[in-house]
């Protein structure tokens, strides 16, 4: 289910104890974010480790840290860099109208700025759809293309295109509900943890920031942006290597997306992780090092 599959992009960061209240700047990030000003707004991003650049990509609702699992190991052998989108995580959260070619300049700003020619993009469910966008817009920029659990990248029926606005609705959004985020989460994995419990209990305590409001008016525009920009039909445009990762299990985003885009994506690799939901890079981060760094060491040779 694709709704359910946006609304689990949760800043998954298994930190300790939440307060009552917290602000999206006081969110714990394994590494401390540097800035960057894009048109005004104000960009958290990482950039840590040397050797060829990875540009990490989260899905809707969520921030850079969701790499936190992966940042470390990666980091060993290539330059990892992590981006909150702008109404994201850290990052300014302007009421503008978020589309994908707004992101995808964000993109080529920051690597730009970063001194990077060209780079792999790894973007999980609604960043696999821009990562797949911003190859296909700016194809001279991306090394290699790594789409993780993707969301968006099939078509909707108008009837699952006005379920999905429904379930995004600016004032749902805006108002969270512990039980349906919990629910929602539980989903995302195979085996749920006890430390995922903390996630859902410093979404409760985002909510009560001042900029809340605004983070949930960027989830919606970027709703109507991945519906508005679908990309199934361009995935045989996609020139760079690319592989496409994916949990056998996946409640939210079926396997069947993943098997249809291999199919599409010329030369493209498909590898999908036993007993692993819509996160693999958290539900089984050691197993999806290696797969990451097995496509990329093969790339090399």
């Amino acid at each position: 289910m694709i709704f359910v599959s946006l609304l689990l992009s949760l800043m998954l960061n298994l930190s300790a104890e939440q307060p009552d209240t917290l602000t999206f700047q006081q969110i714990p990030y394994l590494y401390e974010t540097d800035f960057c000003e894009i048109d005004s707004i104000k960009v958290a991003f990482i950039d840590k480790g040397q050797g060829e650049p990875i540009l990490f990509i989260h899905g809707v609702g969520s921030d850079l840290s969701q790499w936190d699992l992966n940042y470390p190991d990666l980091a060993q052998k290539y330059r990892v860099l992590g981006i909150d989108l702008p109404g994201f995580g850290k990052s300014d959260k302007p009421r503008i109208d978020y589309t994908m070619n707004f992101y995808s300049a964000v993109i080529e700003t920051l690597l730009t700025r970063q001194k990077i020619e060209k780079a792999t993009l790894i973007g999980h469910s609604f960043g696999g759809h821009l990562a797949a966008y911003f190859s296909l817009h700016h194809k001279e920029r991306v090394k290699n293309l790594i789409i993780v659990d993707g969301a968006g990248i099939q078509e909707f029926t108008p009837e699952q295109k006005q379920f999905i606005l429904t379930q995004y609705d600016l004032h749902k959004l805006s108002n969270p509900n512990p039980n349906e985020l919990r629910f929602g989460l539980q989903m995302g994995f195979v085996k749920w943890e006890d430390t995922y419990e903390k996630t859902v209990q410093e979404r409760i305590a985002l909510s009560k920031s001042p900029e809340y409001k605004d983070y949930a008016f960027a989830v919606n525009k970027c709703v109507m942006a991945m519906l508005d920009k679908n990309v199934k039909k361009e995935l045989p445009q996609v020139k760079a290597p690319t592989l496409i990762v994916w949990g056998a299990k996946d409640a939210l985003v079926p396997i069947s997306v993943a098997q249809e885009a291999h199919e599409l994506i010329a030369g493209s690799e498909l590898t999908v992780i036993p007993e692993c939901g819509h996160f693999p890079m958290i539900e089984k981060s050691g197993e999806f090092n290696r797969i990451i760094d097995t496509f990329l060491g093969g790339k090399d040779e």
